[in-house]
């Protein structure tokens, strides 16, 4: 047993997803007569550390930070570059916005897994 996991740049930030809402978005794209690309996103940037602190709120520990080391080694070396994505083509096309929020699919992953250490 570990007391902590080791991470890189907890400021790093990514447009994180939902990944059945973006499969919704893409079979309503194959629906069109003349199907177009879209760009199917949360459209909000959240940080490593915002994924630290939902996932171990889903198991109810609130000081995540300690549980949480950072290891320079795990840097990338575009972590400081915020990236997240323009839904609004398919808003405007396929009526289409993502469904689920951040905070309710990390705790949708992190009870799957909780569920499969226990088989």
């Amino acid at each position: 047993f570990r007391s902590k996991i080791y991470l890189g740049n907890l400021d790093s930030e990514r447009d994180w997803g939902y990944a059945p809402d973006f499969v919704k978005g893409m079979w309503a794209s194959l629906q069109m007569e003349n199907p177009e690309s879209f760009v199917f996103a949360a459209g909000k940037p959240k940080s490593i550390a915002n994924m630290c602190q939902a996932a171990f709120k889903t198991v109810g520990i609130d000081n995540w930070q300690d549980y949480v080391g950072i290891d320079k080694k795990f840097y990338r070396p575009y972590d400081k570059r915020c990236i997240w994505g323009n839904y609004s083509k398919a808003e405007a096309k396929l009526n289409w916005t993502p469904e689920t929020s951040f905070e309710k699919w990390v705790k949708i992953m992190v009870d799957n897994d909780i569920n499969l250490l226990k088989k």
